[in-house]
């Protein structure tokens, strides 16, 4: 890309995005640009009439707001455990929002959640856990 900018293809739920970085930090995402070798989209004729939506790709809302939320100063950075949490002893639960976080080891995150799943499990069956992904958006021409 030259001036040190580097080009990557990116496909997320925010849709299929350029990321354009210098000095290791995101300066802009764009589209990705369709040429006449790529497919054209879908087209649907109905009464008479030809539906088709235009051969472009378009950052979808909260897929344009990546690059605020990676520098966010608010973004964490570190696994964080609620300071009067512990998951063997005392849970605390009636002081989730109002208490403090410290930073906790990687090791200790994973720890923590892995015998979590293993704590929801046994009491709860197998079908007590359930992982979705964002339906934000879908990749190709219709959602």
């Amino acid at each position: 890309m030259g001036n040190g900018v580097r080009r990557f293809t990116n496909g997320t739920t925010g849709g299929p995005l350029y990321v354009y970085v210098k000095d290791g930090k995101t300066i802009r995402m764009t589209p990705i640009d369709l040429t006449e070798d790529d497919p054209a989209p879908w087209t649907i004729e109905a009464r008479g009439h030809i539906f088709s939506p235009p051969h472009r790709m378009t950052i979808n809302t909260h897929g344009s707001g990546r690059k605020a939320l990676i520098y966010s100063k608010d973004r964490n950075l570190y696994p964080m455990r609620r300071v009067d949490f512990d998951p063997h002893v005392e849970r605390n639960i009636q002081n989730r929002g109002t208490s403090g976080y410290e930073r906790i080891s990687w090791d200790e995150a994973y720890r923590i959640v892995t015998d979590e799943i293993r704590r929801v499990r046994a009491a709860h069956g197998s079908g007590s856990l359930f992982f979705q992904r964002s339906s934000h958006h879908t990749w190709g021409f219709i959602g």
